[in-house]
């Protein structure tokens, strides 16, 4: 049985927890949604692939670089800063890829091109002299 990329990926815990909490931000800004009166209690938000990449960003950097100001000398901080750099074009990287292998599965959808309709034109009515 032929297993994908993403399914072997997304059985290791830390990647499901991940993927949990980046879900739960998602839930949790529909309930600040309906809270404010934006949108009404039934509509659901589905984020696309830039939404997610987005939250994906933010719930990696943000918290790695609030910590590097606990860090005392300059020295150690500019390291810190630039290993921040180096394992960002990494993950992008991977991100990419991960989106590139699911693009390529055609797991994205596109809108139904429109049928012609198979009835013919209405002829406009006859005119009486």
């Amino acid at each position: 049985m032929k297993t994908t990329m993403w399914a072997q990926l997304t059985r290791v815990p830390p990647v499901r927890w991940f993927l949990a909490i980046e879900d739960g931000v998602f839930r949790v800004a529909g309930e600040a949604e309906y809270r404010l009166g934006i949108t009404p209690r039934t509509t659901k938000i589905v984020p696309g692939p830039f939404d997610r990449r987005v939250m994906r960003v933010v719930l990696l950097f943000v918290p790695v670089l609030l910590g590097t100001f606990v860090l005392t000398t300059g020295a150690t901080r500019t390291r810190a800063f630039l290993a921040i750099i180096g394992v960002a074009v990494l993950l992008f990287t991977a991100m990419l890829v991960i989106e590139g292998v699911r693009g390529d599965r055609g797991t994205t959808r596109r809108p139904p091109s429109p049928r012609p309709s198979s009835r013919p034109p209405a002829r406009p009515p006859a005119r009486r002299p």
